[in-house]
């Protein structure tokens, strides 16, 4: 039997709650301050995700502006879920939320964006925001956050990628994804797309974050430095954008990579399975 789940604006009165999810979802994670907790929530922009009056999932927002022109966007500064209630939508119900929020223009007409930044090391996350939500990234920050507590980021650099997603857009309301055939055909073709070589590349990205610390050679260090070449490289020497995640078999086992588009048409829903097919 399925137990219902309602979507509410956050309020400061949530700040309990919001922390037991925090420490759920990231395990460690300084809690946010009472101050900063109601400076945020007072706005009015911040969601949580409610089941019989129990929080069991958030997503924490604030607006920004996006340039000097006038133009915001709303950033999703933490999206989490506790860790026993995950696996049941209520993410994409708060990202639908945030999108509901832009599309329906509650914020006004200038807040175009929804953006936020997550870890390309968490293939999880990666598949959450580019296949699931239709995100998109052409921004790799280095380092973007110094001091982190929680135990999956503890002694790494916590490098980002940038997602943005346009709610009004094409290719948010209406995007067409190849198949899992239609990735494995193309890696089967090539047998990997390399940076350049095509319209489409792809970069593997561990599933799994927290297996990445016991991986031995191929552990974070590995996979950190392999990333911080392969994303700016792609991003800025070949205007690639980042927007969708796959798992296909490869070299005999399951494994994830970010797919990248060069010519990434919003306007277009069906760009990408065109390019793919082209290749």
């Amino acid at each position: 039997m399925n137990r219902s789940i309602e979507i509410e604006r956050l309020t400061p009165f949530d700040y309990v709650d919001f922390n037991k999810v925090t420490q759920s979802a990231w395990p460690g994670l300084a809690k946010s301050s009472v101050q900063d907790f109601t400076a945020i929530t007072d706005s009015g922009v911040s969601f949580g995700a409610f089941e019989q009056d129990r929080l069991i999932g958030a997503s924490y927002n604030f607006v920004k502006p996006t340039d000097r022109f006038g133009n915001f966007h709303l950033y999703v500064h933490m999206l989490g879920v506790l860790s026993e209630e995950q696996g049941r939508g209520v993410g994409r119900r708060l990202m639908k939320a945030n999108y509901d929020l832009v599309r329906d223009a509650e914020l006004g007409e200038s807040v175009l964006e929804v953006k936020l930044t997550s870890d390309p090391l968490d293939g999880q996350n990666a598949m959450f925001y580019l296949h699931h939500n239709g995100m998109q990234a052409s921004e790799y920050k280095q380092d973007a956050y110094q001091g982190l507590t929680a135990n999956q980021h503890v002694g790494m650099p916590a490098d980002r990628l940038l997602y943005t997603a346009r709610p009004k857009s094409a290719w948010i309301l209406g995007r067409s994804l190849p198949s899992p055939e239609d990735y494995e055909e193309l890696i089967a073709k090539t047998p990997v797309v390399n940076l350049g070589d095509y319209d489409i590349a792809m970069i593997e990205t561990p599933f799994d974050l927290s297996a990445v610390s016991q991986a031995g050679p191929r552990g974070p260090v590995f996979w950190r430095g392999f990333h911080r070449n392969r994303f700016p490289e792609a991003f800025e020497e070949y205007k690639y954008t980042a927007v969708d995640s796959t798992i296909v078999p490869f070299k005999g086992k399951d494994t994830q990579f970010v797919v990248l588009m060069r010519g990434f048409n919003e306007n277009d829903p069906e760009c990408l399975v065109k390019a793919v097919k082209s290749v």
